[in-house]
C-alpha cells in the first residue's frame, strides 16, 4: 500500500521563501537614522563635557591607548577615579565628572562610550 503526499499548489513558493533569506533593504530605515545620529549627539555631548576637564593633550579623538588597550574618555575618568580617587595625568575634577557619568550610565552604555567592566564600576 503506497501513501499519497499532498503537497499545496505552490511549493515552489513555500521551499523558496524558507530556503532563501529576504531581500535587504536599498536604504536603511529612517527611525534607524535617527538613532544613528542620536547616539552620535550624545558620544559628542559627552567628550564635550569631559574635554573641558582635561588637559590640551586630550584631544578630540575616540579612544586613547593605556598599556596597550584602547579606552574612551568615560572609561579613562572611571580609571582614574578607582585607582587613585583624585586629579591626575590630564584628568581634572575626576570625581565629580565620575558621580556624572555614574547618573548618565545608561546612556554611556546606550551609546557604546562605556564597556561592560566600566559600567559595573559605576553602580
Amino acid at each position: 500500500m503506497t501513501h499519497q503526499v499532498y503537497l499545496p499548489d505552490d511549493v515552489w513558493g513555500e521551499v523558496k521563501g524558507f530556503f532563501i533569506p529576504p531581500k535587504k533593504p536599498d536604504k536603511p530605515h529612517p527611525v534607524s537614522v535617527e538613532v544613528l545620529q542620536l547616539v552620535e549627539q550624545l558620544r559628542n555631548d559627552f567628550n564635550e563635557y569631559l574635554l573641558c576637564s582635561c588637559d590640551d593633550d586630550y584631544n578630540d579623538t575616540k579612544f586613547f591607548k593605556i598599556n596597550n588597550e584602547y579606552k574612551t574618555l568615560p572609561e579613562l575618568y572611571i580609571h582614574q577615579c578607582y585607582k587613585n580617587y583624585c586629579d591626575g595625568f590630564g584628568l581634572y575634577d575626576v570625581i565629580d565628572n565620575f558621580y556624572y557619568l555614574s547618573e548618565n550610565k545608561k546612556e554611556l552604555i546606550f551609546t557604546g562610550l562605556v564597556s561592560e567592566e566600566y559600567y559595573h564600576m559605576l553602580e
